[in-house]
């Protein structure tokens, strides 16, 4: 991995600031407190986002959005990751960002940008849902206090650590888990005991309920026996009561029918009795007469009649239409009559109206119209100001131009004016910061005092000249511009007066038009009214001949309605005789049906009264056969209740049955299960869990050796000559001997304890960069303040670590001035106002070369 820029936006004491990084060994230097550490903290948050970083500890104070972009390049990809900090409210979140990859761009929340970066640096996806990065801040960057609490850590503590460091902790969650498993291996086990103890009381219950159904069954058997045989002898006495029913059923048949001639052949005699007394109600004294003679006789008569009325109707309907349409010729003609008298008025309104207009009418409307259009175009023309309506109109903007052109030219003087002054200003600058025999910055040779001097005073004279110069040109400007105004005012009275005359103009025409068309309009009104009454009076006349004719009419055919009234009262009176004598017509057949009616009813209760004689004795057969068939069928019921009950009893303990073969199948499987896990737990107890103990000292104590080594191989670089040993014990602690006696890490000298705390830093980088093949940061190392402390003696050594190291990319934060010697680059923090920044990139100083500023 190599570190190619970042960019920081809003990032505690940065407000924006972008930094390159080069490839080799690169110093980061300025005063303790402007800001380095920040450019690390910057770095490990765009890569991991928050973790351990408060979001408050990034946010510049009185900020509401903060950015920082990374970009780098692993295996010849380039990277770019963006992440931002956003305040609302008084709490500060870490919002999506994006990953760019080759160029292509992808929008990310921070948990899939910190899930992909994992995936790109080849750290264990296991670190996603942790807060701190323990790959990264011990093989890239250490901030220096957490260094120290490995060394100064209690023996746990520093365990606990390390461990987490080198991934050996998931030993230790082994063990924990594999001790909750057997745990509850053991718990479930238990809980089989007691269903366990149920087996064998199971298994006598099983045992005894199949013997039971084996004996209900054999009993079962011999009752379906006898219910067989009493069904077929109830089958065949239903046969027989089937039979006798039958009969029984034509006997009651029988005595309901006798019942029923009975009383129709009684209503039949006395209806017969009725119909004789309503003749001789009908006909009185007639009733010798021929009915159906007499009833032809006066049916001719009064179709005859209904000739006559039918003729005389149809004359009244003829009255009555005519009277109709009288009445309605006298309606249109007096309304006719009323809209000629409305006509007539209307004629001597509009002649009234025309004699008020006084004026000539005689002008084309249109002419008249094309003539206020005209006008109204030579208004527009006028707002616009187009050349060649008013001369002047035309001579006042020729001046306007004329000034404004004026105005533009002076503008672009003042302008050229203005820069050739801020050039001088410039050049002022430069000189003023010359200190001792610099270079001119303007012709490059070294100059004296005196020259400066004078390069200076020559440089004010001619700013003054062109200072005047800018000064004339603005007040004439202004004075150009007051004139303009003079001029527009002119323009816009000339406008208004102009215009004023036309709309006078315009006035008087549209006042003329109206007139015209109100006197055309009362002209062709007054023709339409006369039109109309000639056309009313010609449909009057004709209206008042027709009303003549239909009166004449009504006169001629007046004596039909007298006759009307006498012919029908004579058809009522034949209409009442026709209906006496049909309804006597109709009695007379009526009594002819009921005597033969009377006839046949007589004849059926003769042949009924003998089948009720021959029936009468099948009453008492089937009272008798249905007592027995009674006593049968509850002999049955009692046999089918019988086996019901057995039945539903074996059916009950067959259940049964399957419910204990079916627990005795669970209980024997956890017989089986419980010896299962109670051999799983007692090997996870007696073996696997102290074979991961085994492993996790054996494998710490392979790292010790590791570690131990390297650690004694920096220590001795950076404290060559010193009367100092240190060894590792298997806690990781380190021991120290100082001329022969022990000695404690607190009584050494500060760059004693410095070399120990980077010597530890170093070791534990390789051990990890060894351990983990697959991470993609084992040629980058980030040191913060690693020399704090050291004598002149110990940093001179600093340039054969950095040597040693062999890193393709080291960053070094340090306010040491000696440390810019042994390094490639150097960059330079500064701060002011509050204000971090990183100055001089484009001086990037490469230490192999000679060069200086």
């Amino acid at each position: 991995m190599k570190i190619i820029s970042l960019e920081m936006l809003n990032i505690r004491s940065y407000q924006h600031q972008k930094i390159d990084f080069p490839e080799g060994s690169f110093l980061l230097s300025g005063d303790i407190g402007f800001g380095k550490s920040t450019i690390l903290l910057a770095i490990e948050f765009a890569l991991f986002g928050l973790g351990d970083i408060s979001a408050s500890s990034l946010l510049r104070r009185g900020q509401r959005e903060g950015m920082v972009r990374l970009e780098f390049e692993i295996n010849n990809q380039l990277f770019t990751i963006s992440r931002s900090l956003q305040k609302k409210g008084e709490n500060i979140t870490q919002v999506s960002g994006y990953i760019s990859t080759n160029g292509n761009k992808r929008d990310l929340t921070p948990t899939e940008l910190k899930a992909e970066i994992l995936k790109i640096l080849g750290y264990p996806k296991e670190l996603l849902s942790k807060q701190k990065n323990p790959i990264y801040r011990y093989t890239v960057y250490t901030p220096q206090e957490e260094m120290k609490q490995i060394l100064l850590a209690k023996r746990e503590e520093r365990m606990e650590i390390l461990r987490k460091i080198f991934g050996i902790d998931r030993y230790k969650t082994i063990r924990d888990n594999s001790d909750l498993l057997r745990l509850d291996l053991k718990r479930k086990a238990s809980m089989f005991e007691n269903s366990i103890k149920r087996l064998s009381e199971i298994k006598e219950e099983f045992n005894k309920t199949k013997e039971i159904v084996s004996n209900l069954t054999s009993n079962l058997k011999s009752i379906k026996n006898d219910l067989d045989e009493l069904k077929t002898k109830e089958n065949n006495l239903k046969v027989t009561y089937e039979k006798i029913e039958k009969e029984f059923l034509d006997y009651q048949n029988t005595i309901r029918e006798i019942a029923v001639k009975e009383s129709e052949l009684n209503n039949t005699k006395e209806s017969i009795l009725r119909m004789e007394l309503r003749i001789n109600e009908l006909l009185g004294d007639n009733k010798n007469i021929d009915i159906k003679s007499e009833l032809a006789s006066k049916e001719a008569n009064f179709n005859n009649l209904l000739k006559n009325i039918s003729k005389a109707k149809d004359q009244i309907k003829i009255i009555n239409k005519n009277r109709i349409e009288a009445s309605k010729l006298e309606a249109e003609i007096a309304s006719k009559k009323i809209f000629i008298e409305k006509l007539e008025k209307d004629v001597k309104l509009k002649q009234d109206k025309m004699s008020v207009l006084k004026g000539d009418y005689s002008r084309d409307i249109n002419a008249i119209k094309k003539e206020i259009k005209s006008l109204e175009n030579i208004i527009e023309n006028i707002h616009l100001r187009k050349k060649g309506i008013n001369k002047e109109l035309d001579s006042s903007m020729k001046m306007k131009e004329k000034y404004n052109k004026r105005i533009l030219e002076l503008r672009i003087e003042s302008s050229e004016t203005q820069g050739r002054i801020n050039n001088l200003d410039n050049d002022l600058s430069s000189l003023n910061g010359l200190t001792g025999v610099p270079l001119c910055p303007l012709c490059k040779q070294n100059i004296s005092e005196d020259h400066k001097n004078r390069e200076i005073q020559r440089i004010l004279q001619e700013k003054d000249k062109l200072q005047l110069k800018l000064m004339e040109s603005l007040d004439l400007i202004k004075k150009l511009e007051a004139k303009i105004d003079e001029i527009e005012s002119e323009i816009i009275e000339i406008i208004i007066k102009h215009v004023s005359v036309q709309k006078e103009k315009i006035s008087c025409l549209q006042k003329t038009l109206e007139e015209t068309e109100i006197y055309n309009s009362l002209l062709n009104e007054i023709t339409q009214f006369k039109s109309e009454i000639e056309k009313s009076n010609i449909e009057l006349s004709k209206k008042l001949d027709n009303y003549n004719a239909l009166s004449l009419s009504i006169e001629e055919l007046l004596p039909f309605e007298k006759e009307i009234n006498l012919l029908e009262e004579e058809r009522h009176n034949l209409q009442n005789g026709i209906l006496i004598l049909k309804e006597a017509v109709k009695i007379n057949a009526d009594i002819q049906d009921s005597a033969k009616k009377q006839i046949e009813i007589a004849n059926i209760l003769s042949h009924l009264y003998s089948k009720r004689t021959q029936l009468s004795g099948i009453e008492f057969e089937k009272k008798s056969l249905q007592e027995s068939l009674n006593k049968l069928t509850q002999e049955r019921i009692i046999k089918e209740r019988e086996e019901a009950e057995k039945t539903r009893e074996v059916k009950l303990l067959t259940e049964r049955i399957k419910g204990l073969s079916n627990e005795l199948n669970k209980l024997e499987k956890y017989a089986l299960e419980k010896e299962n896990l109670e051999r799983i737990s007692n090997w996870i107890d007696k073996y696997f869990i102290g074979l991961m103990e085994t492993i996790e000292k054996e494998f710490m104590e392979s790292l010790r050796h590791q570690f131990e080594e390297l650690f004694s191989r920096w220590l001795e670089n950076l404290l060559e000559g010193e009367d100092l040993n240190v060894f590792i014990d298997e806690d990781f602690t380190p021991h120290i001997r100082q001329e022969g006696f022990d000695a404690d890490y607190d009584s050494l000298s500060g760059g004693e304890r410095t070399s120990i705390a980077l010597a530890y830093r170093l070791a534990l980088n390789r051990v990890i960069n060894n351990l983990v093949d697959e991470i993609k940061t084992q040629d980058i190392i980030i040191l913060d303040e690693p020399t704090d402390g050291f004598s002149r003696k110990q940093l001179d050594r600093v340039r054969d670590v950095l040597d040693m190291l062999g890193m393709k990319q080291v960053i070094i934060v340090s306010h040491e001035p000696e440390i810019e010697s042994y390094v490639d680059h150097v960059l330079k923090v500064t701060k002011r106002d509050g204000v971090s920044r990183v100055e001089g990139q484009e001086y990037i100083v490469n230490r192999k070369t000679t060069f200086s500023i």
